[in-house]
Protein backbone atom coordinates (compact mmCIF):
# COMPACT_ATOMS: atom_id res chain seq x y z
CA UNK A 1 0.00 0.00 0.00
CA UNK A 2 2.99 2.31 1.20
CA UNK A 3 4.45 1.32 -2.05
CA UNK A 4 1.57 2.80 -4.26
CA UNK A 5 1.33 5.42 -1.83
CA UNK A 6 4.77 6.82 -2.63
CA UNK A 7 3.27 7.53 -6.56
CA UNK A 8 0.33 9.91 -5.52
CA UNK A 9 0.22 13.16 -5.07
CA UNK A 10 1.11 14.41 -1.41
CA UNK A 11 -2.54 16.02 -0.88
CA UNK A 12 -3.78 11.48 -2.01
CA UNK A 13 -0.66 10.46 0.32
CA UNK A 14 -2.11 12.45 3.11
CA UNK A 15 -5.59 11.10 2.92
CA UNK A 16 -4.86 7.33 2.32
CA UNK A 17 -2.79 7.94 5.37
CA UNK A 18 -5.26 9.62 7.76
CA UNK A 19 -7.60 6.68 6.41
CA UNK A 20 -5.23 3.85 7.26
CA UNK A 21 -4.14 5.64 10.85
CA UNK A 22 -7.98 5.78 11.21
CA UNK A 23 -8.53 2.16 10.87
CA UNK A 24 -5.41 1.40 12.79
CA UNK A 25 -6.11 3.75 15.82
CA UNK A 26 -9.46 1.30 16.24
CA UNK A 27 -6.86 -2.00 16.56
CA UNK A 28 -5.47 -2.48 20.32
CA UNK A 29 -1.89 -1.60 18.88
CA UNK A 30 -3.39 1.91 17.40
CA UNK A 31 -5.09 2.51 20.45
CA UNK A 32 -1.69 1.18 22.83
CA UNK A 33 0.33 3.92 20.82
CA UNK A 34 -1.53 6.54 21.00
CA UNK A 35 -1.74 6.19 24.62
CA UNK A 36 1.91 5.82 24.41
CA UNK A 37 2.10 9.49 22.34
CA UNK A 38 -0.01 10.94 24.91
CA UNK A 39 2.21 10.23 27.80
CA UNK A 40 5.20 11.49 26.15
CA UNK A 41 3.20 15.07 25.56
CA UNK A 42 2.88 14.83 29.38
CA UNK A 43 6.05 13.82 30.27
CA UNK A 44 8.27 15.19 28.24
CA UNK A 45 6.77 19.30 28.21
CA UNK A 46 6.55 19.96 31.95
CA UNK A 47 4.55 23.17 31.35
CA UNK A 48 7.51 24.99 29.69
CA UNK A 49 5.36 28.56 30.30
CA UNK A 50 5.45 27.87 34.04
CA UNK A 51 9.13 28.48 33.80
CA UNK A 52 9.33 30.85 31.57
CA UNK A 53 7.41 32.77 33.87
CA UNK A 54 9.18 31.74 36.99
CA UNK A 55 12.51 33.08 35.17
CA UNK A 56 10.73 36.26 34.53
CA UNK A 57 10.02 36.42 38.33
CA UNK A 58 12.91 35.38 39.73
CA UNK A 59 14.60 38.78 37.49
CA UNK A 60 12.14 41.08 38.68
CA UNK A 61 13.03 39.97 42.26
CA UNK A 62 16.84 40.26 41.30
CA UNK A 63 16.17 43.81 39.65
CA UNK A 64 14.33 44.59 42.81
CA UNK A 65 16.91 44.02 45.46
CA UNK A 66 19.34 45.96 42.89
CA UNK A 67 17.27 48.85 42.98
CA UNK A 68 16.77 48.32 47.12
CA UNK A 69 20.35 48.13 47.60
CA UNK A 70 21.20 51.41 45.76
CA UNK A 71 18.43 53.33 47.88
CA UNK A 72 20.19 52.00 51.01
CA UNK A 73 23.20 52.76 50.01
CA UNK A 74 21.90 56.98 50.62
CA UNK A 75 24.28 58.24 47.86
CA UNK A 76 21.55 59.29 46.24
CA UNK A 77 20.15 62.96 44.66
CA UNK A 78 16.40 63.77 45.53
CA UNK A 79 15.78 63.77 42.15
CA UNK A 80 17.89 60.46 41.59
CA UNK A 81 16.13 58.78 44.54
CA UNK A 82 12.82 59.36 43.54
CA UNK A 83 13.23 57.67 40.10
CA UNK A 84 14.33 54.63 41.92
CA UNK A 85 11.52 54.93 43.93
CA UNK A 86 9.36 54.86 41.04
CA UNK A 87 11.24 52.34 39.39
CA UNK A 88 10.67 49.52 42.50
CA UNK A 89 7.11 50.16 42.75
CA UNK A 90 6.80 49.50 38.86
CA UNK A 91 9.03 46.65 39.16
CA UNK A 92 7.34 45.12 41.84
CA UNK A 93 3.60 45.92 40.03
CA UNK A 94 5.37 43.53 37.44
CA UNK A 95 6.21 40.94 39.92
CA UNK A 96 2.97 40.79 41.24
CA UNK A 97 1.26 40.71 37.90
CA UNK A 98 4.07 37.84 37.65
CA UNK A 99 2.42 36.33 40.64
CA UNK A 100 -1.18 36.27 39.06
CA UNK A 101 -0.22 34.86 35.82
CA UNK A 102 1.61 32.00 37.20
CA UNK A 103 -0.85 31.06 39.35
CA UNK A 104 -3.62 31.11 36.27
CA UNK A 105 -0.78 29.28 34.82
CA UNK A 106 -0.69 26.93 36.61
CA UNK A 107 -4.51 26.37 37.19
CA UNK A 108 -4.98 25.98 33.43
CA UNK A 109 -1.71 23.79 32.89
CA UNK A 110 -3.33 21.33 35.91
CA UNK A 111 -7.09 21.82 34.17
CA UNK A 112 -5.21 20.47 30.67
CA UNK A 113 -3.00 17.65 32.61
CA UNK A 114 -6.07 16.40 34.01
CA UNK A 115 -8.15 16.30 30.88
CA UNK A 116 -5.58 14.98 29.06
CA UNK A 117 -5.54 12.12 31.77
CA UNK A 118 -8.72 11.53 31.56
CA UNK A 119 -8.48 10.83 27.55
CA UNK A 120 -6.08 8.60 28.05
CA UNK A 121 -7.83 6.37 30.89
CA UNK A 122 -10.97 7.06 28.82
CA UNK A 123 -8.87 4.87 25.66
CA UNK A 124 -7.25 2.67 28.13
CA UNK A 125 -10.80 1.59 29.14
CA UNK A 126 -11.91 1.10 25.90
CA UNK A 127 -9.29 -1.52 24.90
CA UNK A 128 -10.79 -5.21 24.40
CA UNK A 129 -7.83 -7.14 25.59
CA UNK A 130 -7.79 -10.85 24.80
CA UNK A 131 -3.45 -11.59 24.80
CA UNK A 132 -1.44 -12.07 28.04
CA UNK A 133 1.08 -8.39 26.58
CA UNK A 134 -2.51 -6.75 25.87
CA UNK A 135 -3.80 -7.30 29.81
CA UNK A 136 -0.39 -6.52 30.59
CA UNK A 137 -0.19 -2.98 28.65
CA UNK A 138 -4.00 -2.29 29.93
CA UNK A 139 -2.69 -2.85 33.68
CA UNK A 140 0.59 -0.39 32.98
CA UNK A 141 -0.72 2.47 31.48
CA UNK A 142 -3.81 2.29 34.59
CA UNK A 143 -0.78 2.35 36.62
CA UNK A 144 1.25 5.38 34.64
CA UNK A 145 -1.67 7.60 34.42
CA UNK A 146 -3.48 6.74 37.91
CA UNK A 147 -0.43 6.80 39.75
CA UNK A 148 2.75 7.29 38.62
CA UNK A 149 2.00 10.46 36.60
CA UNK A 150 -0.44 11.80 39.85
CA UNK A 151 2.73 11.63 41.77
CA UNK A 152 1.85 8.66 44.01
CA UNK A 153 3.41 5.48 45.45
CA UNK A 154 2.46 1.76 44.06
CA UNK A 155 0.11 -0.29 46.31
CA UNK A 156 0.56 -3.31 47.28
CA UNK A 157 -0.66 -4.49 44.09
CA UNK A 158 0.29 -2.41 41.74
CA UNK A 159 3.78 -3.23 42.69
CA UNK A 160 3.17 -6.84 42.11
CA UNK A 161 2.03 -6.18 38.72
CA UNK A 162 4.55 -4.33 37.91
CA UNK A 163 7.23 -6.98 38.87
CA UNK A 164 5.31 -9.28 37.35
CA UNK A 165 5.63 -7.56 33.94
CA UNK A 166 8.85 -6.43 34.16
CA UNK A 167 9.91 -10.47 34.45
CA UNK A 168 8.07 -11.28 31.40
CA UNK A 169 9.93 -12.23 27.86
CA UNK A 170 10.42 -8.87 25.85
CA UNK A 171 9.64 -10.50 22.76
CA UNK A 172 6.35 -12.03 24.23
CA UNK A 173 5.05 -8.80 26.20
CA UNK A 174 6.80 -6.17 23.86
CA UNK A 175 7.56 -2.87 24.82
CA UNK A 176 5.22 -2.92 27.83
CA UNK A 177 8.15 -5.16 29.43
CA UNK A 178 10.69 -2.07 29.05
CA UNK A 179 7.84 0.10 30.47
CA UNK A 180 7.47 -2.09 33.74
CA UNK A 181 11.08 -2.14 33.60
CA UNK A 182 11.66 1.24 34.36
CA UNK A 183 9.02 2.20 37.03
CA UNK A 184 10.84 -0.71 38.90
CA UNK A 185 14.30 0.63 38.11
CA UNK A 186 12.84 4.17 39.70
CA UNK A 187 12.26 2.05 43.02
CA UNK A 188 15.64 -0.29 42.64
CA UNK A 189 18.50 0.95 40.10
CA UNK A 190 20.59 -1.91 40.78
CA UNK A 191 17.37 -4.32 39.56
CA UNK A 192 18.41 -6.60 36.54
CA UNK A 193 16.95 -8.97 34.25
CA UNK A 194 17.75 -11.97 32.90
CA UNK A 195 16.50 -12.34 29.22
CA UNK A 196 17.97 -15.43 28.52
CA UNK A 197 16.06 -17.14 31.09
CA UNK A 198 13.03 -15.52 30.82
CA UNK A 199 12.97 -16.58 27.18
CA UNK A 200 14.66 -19.82 27.63
CA UNK A 201 11.03 -20.12 29.30
CA UNK A 202 8.87 -17.82 27.31
CA UNK A 203 7.32 -20.93 25.19
CA UNK A 204 6.63 -22.70 28.20
CA UNK A 205 4.48 -19.61 29.71
CA UNK A 206 2.37 -19.10 26.44
CA UNK A 207 1.49 -22.61 26.11
CA UNK A 208 0.54 -23.30 29.37
CA UNK A 209 -0.13 -19.46 30.20
CA UNK A 210 -2.53 -18.85 33.13
CA UNK A 211 -5.39 -16.44 32.84
CA UNK A 212 -5.55 -13.16 35.04
CA UNK A 213 -9.26 -13.49 36.68
CA UNK A 214 -10.65 -11.57 39.21
CA UNK A 215 -10.66 -12.49 42.57
CA UNK A 216 -11.64 -11.53 46.16
CA UNK A 217 -11.01 -10.92 49.76
CA UNK A 218 -12.98 -10.80 52.77
CA UNK A 219 -12.58 -9.03 55.59
CA UNK A 220 -13.63 -9.42 58.81
CA UNK A 221 -14.25 -12.96 58.88
CA UNK A 222 -15.51 -14.63 61.36
CA UNK A 223 -18.16 -11.52 60.73
CA UNK A 224 -21.25 -9.90 62.57
CA UNK A 225 -23.17 -7.60 60.81
CA UNK A 226 -21.30 -6.30 57.68
CA UNK A 227 -18.44 -7.58 55.99
CA UNK A 228 -16.12 -5.40 53.15
CA UNK A 229 -15.52 -7.77 49.75
CA UNK A 230 -12.18 -6.44 48.14
CA UNK A 231 -12.16 -7.09 44.69
CA UNK A 232 -8.54 -7.99 42.90
CA UNK A 233 -7.12 -8.27 39.63
CA UNK A 234 -10.80 -7.15 38.35
CA UNK A 235 -8.43 -4.08 36.42
CA UNK A 236 -11.65 -3.04 33.42
CA UNK A 237 -15.55 -3.17 34.72
CA UNK A 238 -16.53 -6.62 33.97
CA UNK A 239 -19.82 -8.59 35.17
CA UNK A 240 -19.09 -9.10 38.65
CA UNK A 241 -21.73 -10.17 41.06
CA UNK A 242 -21.35 -12.39 44.69
CA UNK A 243 -23.90 -14.82 45.24
CA UNK A 244 -23.84 -15.72 49.03
CA UNK A 245 -25.70 -19.23 49.90
CA UNK A 246 -26.29 -21.16 53.02
CA UNK A 247 -24.65 -24.78 53.24
CA UNK A 248 -27.58 -26.28 52.05
CA UNK A 249 -26.66 -24.79 48.58
CA UNK A 250 -29.89 -21.97 48.67
CA UNK A 251 -28.98 -18.56 47.09
CA UNK A 252 -29.88 -16.31 50.26
CA UNK A 253 -28.22 -13.31 48.94
CA UNK A 254 -26.45 -11.68 45.71
CA UNK A 255 -24.38 -8.51 45.84
CA UNK A 256 -24.04 -7.09 41.99
CA UNK A 257 -22.37 -3.53 41.32
CA UNK A 258 -19.45 -4.40 43.13
CA UNK A 259 -16.71 -1.34 43.38
CA UNK A 260 -13.72 -2.88 41.63
CA UNK A 261 -11.26 -0.20 42.82
CA UNK A 262 -11.92 0.01 46.70
CA UNK A 263 -13.48 -2.51 49.14
CA UNK A 264 -17.69 -2.89 48.77
CA UNK A 265 -19.30 -3.03 52.22
CA UNK A 266 -22.27 -5.75 52.34
CA UNK A 267 -24.54 -6.01 55.23
CA UNK A 268 -25.32 -8.95 56.88
CA UNK A 269 -27.93 -8.25 59.19
CA UNK A 270 -30.34 -10.21 57.18
CA UNK A 271 -28.74 -13.40 57.78
CA UNK A 272 -28.77 -15.06 60.92
CA UNK A 273 -25.27 -16.77 62.12
CA UNK A 274 -24.11 -19.45 60.17
CA UNK A 275 -21.64 -20.97 57.70
CA UNK A 276 -22.17 -19.54 54.09
CA UNK A 277 -20.54 -19.64 50.61
CA UNK A 278 -19.69 -16.56 48.98
CA UNK A 279 -19.01 -17.11 44.91
CA UNK A 280 -17.64 -14.33 42.86
CA UNK A 281 -19.07 -15.03 39.26
CA UNK A 282 -18.30 -13.25 36.18
CA UNK A 283 -21.54 -13.50 33.83
CA UNK A 284 -22.11 -17.20 34.58
CA UNK A 285 -18.92 -18.08 35.34
CA UNK A 286 -17.60 -18.92 38.92
CA UNK A 287 -14.21 -17.48 39.49
CA UNK A 288 -13.73 -18.12 43.14
CA UNK A 289 -15.41 -19.25 46.38
CA UNK A 290 -14.80 -18.55 50.26
CA UNK A 291 -16.68 -19.54 53.13
CA UNK A 292 -17.91 -16.96 55.35
CA UNK A 293 -19.05 -17.43 59.10
CA UNK A 294 -21.35 -14.98 61.12
CA UNK A 295 -21.11 -14.97 64.50
CA UNK A 296 -22.96 -12.45 66.99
Amino acid sequence: MYRLAAKMTPEERTRLDEAVLSDYANTNIGKFEAIQVGLNEITASPIESLKTIQAEQLSKSNEIALVEKELAEGSLTIAEKAAKEAEKLDLELQFEGNISTLIQAKIDAKAAFDAKVAELEALNQSIDYQEDFETWQYIINKILLGTILQGEPLNSEEAYWVDVVANQCPTCGGDVVFQAREILRDLNPNVTFDDVLLCGNANARIRYKEPILPSFSLSPNPANDFVQIQIKNAYRKKNLAIQITDLMGQTVKVVDGLDIHSASLVELGDLPPAIYILTLFEGDKVLQSEKLTILR
